[in-house]
């Protein structure tokens, strides 16, 4: 008779790792953890540890180098992290950090964003567009260097301690922790920027373009046309999302999508990490498959 039994062991990266022995076959080996507000780090169950065994299948069947997945779930108040250890490059998932940058220093300064930089906004978050971004970017500071401390200072107020902006944009490692965070507060509003300014943001992450955010946790918007991904589910009843993607010098693609979705009157703020393969679209497919996964385990 097949039995399990799970082996759990405290991991310095702050997670749990989890092995199944009594059994010769292949076995789940990942490191995941559950938080409730505020409280202590416990080992997933209940659906969760469904989740977490869902998700170390998909990585597996993939063939991913990694998968990362962090989610705070509205209803229960509680924060699930699957492979906390993971760092990858934040790629244009850093948009809206930037903007976030830009909206606390004209709030900082008694007024909303300039027009110009409204339009930039909308531009890098909602279309990816890097020209736009460039120009966010720069509006920080005179240089590179003093432009990523306005960065960091943003981070810093959003309780982001593991990850630094370094002369320039993109090329910062992260986990999808942090980000997580990034999205909660686009969500959830924060006191040091303006009200319309996040409207604004909140707007532009709306998933819309297929290409750039038809994937990710904007599959669940269920756009149509070339980039995006399809899903048997129903589509969310709202969708806040910004994907990026990056390849390193071997060609292997760092894919990550972040972002709050309204599905099945549950809301739910994600981010979601992907590394290893040479296929931008197999990258973007599992980061798809893994939001789905948590939907239809978290959101019945």
């Amino acid at each position: 008779m097949l039995t399990r039994r799970h082996l759990v062991t405290l991991m310095g990266a702050g997670g749990l790792s989890f092995a199944m022995a009594g059994c010769s076959m292949l076995t789940p080996e990942y490191s995941a953890y559950v938080r409730e507000e505020q409280g202590e780090q416990r080992n997933p169950r209940g659906s969760y540890q469904d989740l977490a065994e869902a998700l170390w299948t998909l990585q597996q069947d993939a063939g991913a180098e990694n998968l990362s997945l962090s989610l705070y779930n509205y209803a229960d108040q509680k924060t699930f992290v699957f492979t906390p250890e993971y760092r990858g490059y934040e790629a244009s998932t850093v948009k809206v950090p930037l903007a976030l940058s830009a909206m606390r220093q004209a709030f900082a300064r008694g007024r909303a964003l300039s027009e110009d930089l409204r339009k930039a906004v909308k531009a890098s978050i909602g279309f990816s567009d890097n020209d736009a971004t460039a120009a966010v970017f720069g509006s920080l500071a005179d240089t590179d260097e003093n432009r990523a401390g306005e960065v960091n200072t943003t981070y810093n107020r959003l309780g982001i301690n593991q990850t630094r902006a370094d002369a320039g944009w993109g090329a910062n490692l992260t986990g999808t922790e942090d980000h997580l965070k990034i999205s909660r507060a686009v969500y959830e509003g924060v006191d040091w920027i303006g009200s319309e300014d996040m409207q604004i943001l909140r707007e532009a992450m709306t998933a819309s373009d297929s290409a750039s955010q038809g994937w990710g946790v904007g599959v669940l918007g269920k756009l149509q046309g070339a980039g995006a991904d399809s899903t048997d589910l129903e589509a969310a009843q709202k969708v806040l999302c910004k994907n990026g993607w990056l390849p390193n010098d071997l060609g292997k693609w760092y894919i990550n999508s972040d972002g709050v979705v309204l599905y099945r009157d549950k809301t739910f703020a994600l981010s979601v990490m992907v590394f290893g393969f040479k296929a931008q679209e197999e990258g973007q497919h599992l980061a798809s498959k893994a939001v789905e996964t948590a939907m239809r385990l978290l959101a019945k």
